[in-house]
């Protein structure tokens, strides 16, 4: 198993070696060429069954929330054309299954949407955190194999878009809180009250 990681921002980096230790960085997203993919597959190797490229754009010029956004036009989120780019250097050096997934913002205007699609070839899948979480952090995801949704998850089709619905497994909330820790910590703050007094 390999990992292979295009980022530029100093401590994102520093992140990615601590959860990825021996990580090829390969630098700046534009510089990635022919040659630094044929160079990446020397240095994985030929035995490799299945390359998963993992991709998001930054999305500050897409989403809805920003008046003055620029779309794929502007000069953050126009790295999206990268990631097909790159991609198709994939499958031409990759021997296995070179499989694309591509991430993100629901509030990204309808027209941004529609231009990811368009480029990708796939729908988009809306998935909410609030299914799993106290957090709805609503994404879109851009992939391209097949989803089989288990037991009681439904694929709901949204027309410009599907929505993969999980059955809620949420916990109660605050489950993830120690009550041993909270009672230690309301004694301390009330013995030293107490000596205060």
């Amino acid at each position: 198993m390999g990992f292979a990681a295009s980022e530029i921002d100093r401590e994102c980096k520093r992140l990615v070696r601590k959860r990825w230790p021996g990580v090829i960085e390969l630098g700046k997203v534009e510089d990635i060429t022919d040659t630094v993919i044929t160079s990446l597959v020397n240095s994985l190797g030929f035995k490799i069954d299945i390359l998963l490229i993992s991709a998001g754009s930054p999305c500050q010029d897409l989403t809805a929330l920003l008046a003055n956004r620029k779309g794929l036009e502007g000069n953050r989120s126009k790295l999206f054309f990268h990631i097909p780019r790159i991609h198709g250097l994939c499958k031409r050096r990759f021997t296995g299954r070179t499989a694309l997934l591509v991430e993100n913002v629901y509030s990204m205007t309808a027209e941004a949407r529609d231009q990811f699609t368009e480029v990708l070839g796939v729908r988009p899948i809306l998935i909410l955190a609030s299914d799993f979480s106290w957090v709805k952090r609503p994404r879109l995801y851009w992939v391209d194999w097949d989803i089989d949704p288990q037991a009681d998850e439904k694929l709901i089709d949204e027309g410009t878009f599907l929505r993969w619905k999980f059955p809620d497994v949420r916990q109660e909330h605050g489950h993830w809180v120690d009550p041993v820790a909270i009672d230690r910590k309301s004694t301390r703050l009330n013995s030293s009250h107490v000596k205060r007094s």
